[in-house]
């Protein structure tokens, strides 16, 4: 599964996540207009509150899991 963070984090959730298997990209400085070309090629998003989820937003996750 490939998770894109795109918020500020703390390092150990990353090193967990990859640890337990997952594929983890890490763009907390990313765009509005980057996270909508990037996000179909993720399986999962982490946010906190630095994006606001819009309807495009979550019309081009493939998968929200």
């Amino acid at each position: 599964m490939k998770i894109l963070i795109v918020d500020l984090v703390h390092p150990i959730l990353i090193k967990k996540l990859t640890k337990s298997g997952f594929n983890c990209s890490y763009q907390p400085n990313i765009t509005g207009e980057k996270l909508i070309k990037e996000l179909c090629n993720y399986n999962s998003l982490i946010i906190r509150s630095k994006i606001k989820l819009t309807k495009e937003i979550l019309s081009v996750l493939k998968v929200l899991e």
